[in-house]
Formats: C-alpha cells, sequence, structure tokens
C-alpha cells in the first residue's frame, strides 16, 4: 500500500459504541497465540553452596562496551572458548544484522553430542521490547515453545526445542535489553540428557545477570509540540508531517514510515479537539465513522483492546485494534488500532496504520511499540 493510495476525509478509527471495554484475546501470528503459551514450568534448585562449589563465576565486558558487560556461572567441567574483546584486536562493535557470538561455553564430549552455552549480541536501532524480539525469533525460526516468562518489557526467559544436525535440544534463553542492545544467553542441553541436566541448566541461567544495567532508550526521539497546547515524542525513525496550525480548536499530525520503494510500513495520526467547542467525544468519533475511507480496503471485527500507560496529564486511554480487510484476497492484510484519551482542556484521538500482524510481524511489532511511545507521552504541559 503506497502512501498517495491512502484516503481517509477524517482519516481516523471507527469505535462501535464508542469503545468496547470487553477485551478479546484474539492474538494469533503464525499459529502462535501469545495467551496459550505456558509459563516456565518450576525446576527444584541445589543449595546455593552446593551450586557453587559445582560451578565457576565468568564475568566479562565483552568489546569493551559497558552495555554488554556480563556474569554467568557454568559448570566447572566446562571449558571456554573464544572469547570477544577489544584488546584483542577484534571490531569494538556487535553486528547490526544478526546476533553475534561474545561468549561460548562447551561441556564434556559425549557420543552424540554436548551441551553448550552461548551468549550473543544485536544492535538494536528501533523500539522493540524483550517479548517482541523473541516472539519474532521464534517465528522466523520455526521453534517450538514450551515455557516464557515476561519478567518486564527488557527482560525475557523461555525454553524451546532447538534441533541441529537431526538433534533436538532443549534450550534456555534470556534475553535482556540494555540500552541499544539486545544480549542473548542461551543454555543447550541435548533432550537425552536433559532430566540429569535440567537443575543446572536453570540454576545457570538464573545466575546469569548483566552488570551496568541502565534504563537508556533505544532509539533517540524527537518532541512535536502543538504549539504550546500540547506534545508528544515518536522516534527518529519516523517521519512527521504536520500542517500549519490555523487554530488551537483543532490540530493535527501525523508520522510515518516508509520503505526503501516507497511502500507504507506504518502510519500514526493524532488529533486534538478542544473542549471549550460545542462537541463532546461521542459526536467527534461518529464524524470519522461517517468519513472513515481507505481505498481497496474496509474496516472489519474488532481484534482486541489493549492497555497502554499513559501520561499522567491525561484521565485516561482507551485502545482497540480492528481488521482492515482488502477487497481482493491477494492483497496485503493491515490493522487499525484507534486510541481515546482526554483531559480538562482537549479530547485526543490518536490512529495507527500497520501490516497485520499475521502478515509481517516484525514489521507490526515496530509499529506497535512507536504507538506506544507517542501514546504514552501525549501531555498537554511540557
Amino acid at each position: 500500500m503506497r502512501l498517495q493510495d491512502l484516503k481517509s476525509k477524517a482519516q481516523y478509527c471507527v469505535f462501535s459504541l464508542i469503545f468496547v471495554l470487553g477485551c478479546v484475546s484474539a492474538f494469533q501470528a503464525h499459529a502462535i497465540d501469545l495467551q496459550t503459551i505456558p509459563k516456565l514450568k518450576l525446576v527444584e534448585t541445589m543449595e546455593e553452596e552446593a551450586f557453587n562449589k559445582e560451578t565457576k563465576l565468568y564475568s566479562d565486558t565483552p568489546f569493551g562496551d559497558e552495555f554488554l558487560a556480563y556474569e554467568v556461572r557454568i559448570p566447572k567441567d566446562w571449558t571456554q572458548g573464544e572469547t570477544y574483546t577489544a584488546e584483542k584486536g577484534e571490531s569494538a562493535s556487535v553486528s547490526l544484522d544478526i546476533l553475534g557470538n561474545i561468549a561460548r561455553f562447551d561441556g564434556p564430549p559425549r557420543l552424540d553430542a554436548r551441551s553448550y552455552f552461548t551468549l550473543e549480541a544485536l544492535n538494536l536501532d528501533y523500539e522493540t521490547t524483550a517479548r517482541s524480539w523473541f516472539m519474532n525469533f521464534i517465528l522466523s525460526n520455526g521453534y517450538t515453545i514450551q515455557g516464557m516468562d515476561e519478567i518486564s518489557d527488557r527482560e525475557l526467559n523461555a525454553l524451546y526445542i532447538y534441533v541441529e544436525d537431526d538433534i533436538s535440544y532443549a534450550t534456555r534463553l534470556a534475553a535482556r535489553i540494555n540500552g541499544p542492545r539486545i544480549i542473548v544467553a542461551r543454555y543447550f542441553v541435548p533432550l537425552d540428557d536433559f532430566e540429569d541436566e535440567k537443575i543446572i541448566q536453570a540454576q545457570s541461567m538464573t545466575s546469569f545477570k548483566l552488570t551496568n544495567t541502565t534504563g537508556k532508550q533505544i532509539e533517540i526521539r524527537k518532541t512535536y509540540d502543538f504549539l504550546d497546547q500540547s506534545h508528544f515524542d515518536y522516534p527518529v525513525s519516523w517521519q512527521l508531517n504536520a500542517s500549519d496550525i490555523m487554530s488551537i480548536e483543532r490540530m493535527n499530525a501525523e508520522i510515518f514510515s516508509l520503505s526503501e520503494s516507497e511502500e507504507m510500513n506504518g502510519r500514526i495520526q493524532i488529533m486534538i479537539v478542544s473542549r471549550l467547542l460545542d462537541t463532546s467525544l461521542s459526536s467527534e468519533v461518529t464524524k470519522f465513522m461517517d468519513s472513515f475511507s481507505i481505498k481497496n480496503y474496509e474496516l472489519g471485527s474488532l481484534i482486541e483492546s489493549h492497555d497502554f500507560k499513559h501520561h499522567p496529564d491525561m484521565d485516561f486511554v482507551k485502545t482497540q485494534s480492528y481488521k482492515l480487510e482488502p477487497y481482493a484476497p491477494t492483497m496485503m492484510k493491515y490493522e487499525y488500532w484507534a486510541s481515546l484519551l482526554q483531559n480538562d482542556d482537549y479530547y485526543y484521538i490518536v490512529t495507527m496504520l500497520t501490516p497485520a500482524r499475521n502478515a509481517e510481524y516484525f514489521l507490526w511489532t515496530k509499529n506497535v511499540e512507536a504507538f506506544r511511545v507517542v501514546l504514552s507521552s501525549i501531555r498537554r504541559y511540557e
């Protein structure tokens, strides 16, 4: 879908009965439903003293990069592979495109396979969460998830099955976002040995820590000001399109992301309406319902409701996502997201157009994170 093909007089989403407050848990992406992924099963642990006797503590700052500084306890009889440090003349950077190895430890050799631990890192140049990164990782590789614990937006633990050279491994993963990096620790155990090793595998992964964490955001952000009336932030990788403000009673702006071929990757629109006008949130939404139009597409059914944080300046935020159905089955499927916010002075309507999650999951996650940045930062005062 090209930018010029998007035609909407009001350019904002439809809300049936303003908002359906119930949540529809219909999140599916390539047959993986996040709502049904089980939690990680608890594994009994050794006493700390016994575990420390069986393991050795390793700590390092690969490439001299403070974002990668870590520590982990590894079984004593394992061997450490090549380490990567700036002192060894390696490039003091991490690959932009793939997970780069920064540490490896190998267990004792067996007849068919051995257990091993890897630590890898990736530079991030876009907003994401640990869960979004992990789900795209799983979907891209076709792995089978056994369990997942989302600790926070920046921390996730999981267990999945990995197959290499016809050997299946029970693989524990810990993903941590630290500043503009994501660091991924993985402990691989051949399935035949899993029962014997699952305790030390789980406890070693629990010992993995980043030793220099920071709350630094992934992507630089810009701020757009509706004069001195309202403000919002957005990722620098998105482009701003805002017309001259003729009146503070009604103001509009949009940000969008395009591919190298000028195809639409995503679009977020913000409209604010003064509460001093003879209008209401309900009547404003009705106007959008009456004028909604996107060439070759029609608004479909509700997908789900979402819970986003909002700035303290806002009284509330309610968000829903809808299917955007193409007239031709061969056309790309999209989603339309819409949020309503208000404070004492203004109503806010924020919408997003994005490829559907089951069509372009990676792109969808990037757009959702940009939407979250905008939505959580909308504020009345600077």
